[in-house]
């Protein structure tokens, strides 16, 4: 209450010093109203009165500034993006428009109750990094720039904005917060590395294949290093007196977790069904390809180019290849690149389905209706045939206790034919465990790495439904002994 009385106050000075200049006597009696019903409270008042100015002077920045303040202080999002935007549009240079920019993209998704949208934050991100470079002066753009860097699980940017802003406030407890808790996720689950046996580089540790020699990292089992805590769900080392989240004891709350290792062997094995799966012509193709999957499961998209890359350099001409790089530069909003990918995959495959799926997606969101339609004619092609056979791959996927795998092939077969209410029931009858699994198959199995995303969420945003969903279904997952998830490449 006391924060949402402090903004208020902040916005208010905001307000009085920017008066708006060359408005008429009538204009400027509305915008000191406007400006007393937003100091009451009145918020949806004060918007209707400068609005009304706004029709008369579009292009007053000064009135579009003011607006896109009470339009965030009402939590209209809409309404403030627009504001802000055409405000840019006149003049681009304004540092604390793209900061009120960037805070419109951050709420946007805190307000998701879904999966994070990365790609907002991403956005938001860019905004708080142009605000700054702007105006260096206005230092609170480093906790916001770091804030973003943290959801994205880039730890070393958040660290490092976080302790610059430091040098300037030593002192502000929130940052001092924000830094113990980008510390304590940097030793738990960012940055940990392991020597390959091989030939001694340092890798990722959560990786399959050395990327320096190639070699099998194996992963031993172990049991009772950390534990989870009963209490709120945290996972943290054993030796702890207390949990650092609850304080809640940990000899009597906290719970042996046993983290399943993995042999040479096994990843062998793994990579040899994967290549026989994909029709890989080479070993380091599929290497490269796993490790791939890898990194964009731990949100580092560049490391995942970089190595679906270095695949489709090996074996150039196979299609799905060419579609998940696609798939990859879309994920980032390098869309002309993921459309490029993907079009090369139709080249040597037209009937990629994942390709063709991108693409339709990708012009339905543009509104480009004539290539939109194309594309759906194109998978409507493959036929009901087609149609039939995902639905008999998705019960025998589903009779090997794979409900994502199944439920994943049902969909392909609805899109393909919306009308089929054999496929809708079958989808209705497996959809909770299907949103569960999608979310925790980006974590590859990693049961603690996907516990420590949705508590930095709950850090972020206690009141976030999904993840305090989330986090339970994790720990029981851990309590139950649940079946590792199987790898989605």
């Amino acid at each position: 209450m006391k924060d949402s009385k402090k903004e208020k106050k902040k916005a208010s000075k905001k307000l009085k010093k920017l008066k708006p200049t060359g408005l008429n006597q009538h204009n400027m009696f509305q915008f000191r109203t406007g400006l007393e019903y937003f100091q009451r409270g009145q918020l949806n008042r004060a918007i209707n009165e400068w609005e009304s100015i706004r029709r008369q002077s579009p292009n007053n920045i000064n009135i579009l500034h003011n607006l896109a303040i009470v339009y965030l202080q009402a939590k209209q999002l809409s309404g403030a993006e627009e504001c802000i935007k055409r405000s840019l549009r006149i003049n681009s240079k304004r540092s604390e428009e793209w900061d009120m920019l960037g805070m419109v993209y951050a709420m946007r998704a805190a307000s998701n109750s879904g999966p994070l949208d990365t790609t907002l934050i991403e956005e938001s991100l860019e905004c708080f990094s142009k605000a700054f470079e702007l105006n260096p002066k206005n230092k609170v753009l480093l906790i916001k720039i770091a804030t973003s860097h943290f959801t994205l699980h880039n730890l070393e940017h958040a660290k490092k904005n976080i302790e610059n802003y430091l040098k300037y406030h030593p002192n502000d407890p929130k940052a001092l917060e924000l830094r113990n808790v980008i510390i304590e996720e940097s030793r738990r689950f960012g940055g940990l590395t392991i020597n390959c046996e091989n030939c001694g580089s340092k890798v990722e540790d959560f990786l399959a294949f050395c990327t320096n020699c190639g070699e099998a990292l194996e992963k031993k089992t172990v049991t009772g290093e950390r534990v989870s805590c009963l209490s709120c769900g945290s996972i943290i080392s054993k030796n702890v007196g207390k949990c650092p989240n609850c304080g809640a004891p940990i000899d009597k709350y906290g719970m042996d977790i046993h983290e399943q290792g993995i042999s040479k062997d096994g990843l062998i094995s793994q990579m040899n069904e994967l290549m026989e799966k994909e029709g890989f012509q080479h070993v380091e193709t599929a290497k490269s390809y796993f490790n791939a999957i890898l990194f964009l499961n731990k949100g580092k998209h560049s490391d995942a180019i970089d190595l679906m890359k270095k695949a489709t350099e090996l074996e150039p001409k196979h299609s799905t290849l060419h579609s998940q790089l696609g798939n990859m530069y879309f994920g980032i909003g390098k869309s002309d690149l993921g459309k490029q990918y993907c079009e090369e995959a139709l080249k040597f495959d037209p009937q990629n389905y994942s390709a063709l799926e991108i693409l339709l997606s990708y012009y339905t969101q543009q509104g480009d209706t004539e290539q939109a339609e194309y594309y759906f004619q194109k998978t409507k092609a493959l036929g009901p045939n087609y149609v039939k056979e995902l639905i008999r791959q998705g019960h025998i996927v589903l009779g090997a206790d794979d409900t994502f795998g199944a439920v994943s092939l049902w969909k392909k077969a609805q899109r393909l034919d919306p009308d089929n209410i054999e496929i809708e029931l079958r989808i209705k009858a497996f959809e909770e465990d299907y949103i569960i699994e999608e979310e925790l198959a980006k974590f590859n199995g990693d049961l603690q790495a996907a516990m420590a995303h949705y508590q930095r969420r709950l850090r972020l945003n206690p009141d976030d439904p999904f993840a305090k969903r989330m986090t339970m279904k994790i720990s029981m997952r851990q309590m139950g002994g649940a079946p590792a998830f199987r790898y989605r490449g």
